[in-house]
C-alpha cells in the first residue's frame, strides 16, 4: 500500500508517493511528483506492476549499457579487434534483455 505524501518547500509544493515493497520488507520505492493527480496515478500503476511481478525501477537495457560502455570507454582507451567482436555479438544476441 503507498502513501502521498504533500511537501513544500523552497520551490513549491511537491507530492512524495512511497510504496513499500511488499516482497523486500523495510525497502521503499520512492518518486517525487508536482502534481498530486500525477502521484496518483503513478503510484496506482506501480502498486499493479508490483503485485504481478512487472515493475523495474529502470528501463535499461543491455544493448543501452553496452552503447553507452563503448561510447565513454572506447573514447578513452580505442578497443582491440576481439574486444570490438565481443561487445558487437553480445550487443546483437542479448542486447534486447532488461
Amino acid at each position: 500500500m503507498g502513501s502521498i505524501q504533500k511537501r513544500s518547500g523552497k520551490l513549491g509544493v511537491s507530492y512524495r508517493v512511497q510504496i513499500r515493497n511488499p516482497g523486500g520488507g523495510t525497502s521503499l520505492i520512492t518518486k517525487t511528483f508536482a502534481k498530486k493527480s500525477l502521484a496518483t496515478a503513478w503510484m496506482a500503476k506501480t502498486e499493479s506492476d508490483l503485485a504481478i511481478g512487472n515493475y523495474r525501477e529502470d528501463e535499461q537495457t543491455f544493448g543501452s549499457m553496452i552503447d553507452r560502455y563503448t561510447r565513454e570507454i572506447g573514447a578513452i582507451k580505442p578497443f582491440g579487434r576481439s574486444k570490438a567482436y565481443i561487445l558487437g555479438f553480445l550487443r546483437g544476441e542479448l542486447g534486447h534483455l532488461m
